[in-house]
């Protein structure tokens, strides 16, 4: 198995009603595969993780 290490940014902001969180995920855009595909047999099952990727929510606590 060959070990990897990815960069992330995350924040929040508060807002005036509920909370916004924001993310850039593998913001280097580093190729590696998950530790399951790393651990599969069948080259077919040996798929790349995601590249860089987004996220946005949106909570209201009530």
């Amino acid at each position: 198995m060959t070990g990897y290490a990815t960069f992330d940014l995350v924040g929040q902001a508060k807002l005036p009603v509920g909370r916004m969180d924001y993310g850039i995920y593998n913001l280097l855009n580093k190729d590696y595969k998950t530790v399951y595909h790393q651990t599969t047999y069948s080259d077919l099952n040996r798929l790349p993780a995601s590249g860089t990727t987004y996220g946005v929510s949106y909570t209201v606590d009530y």
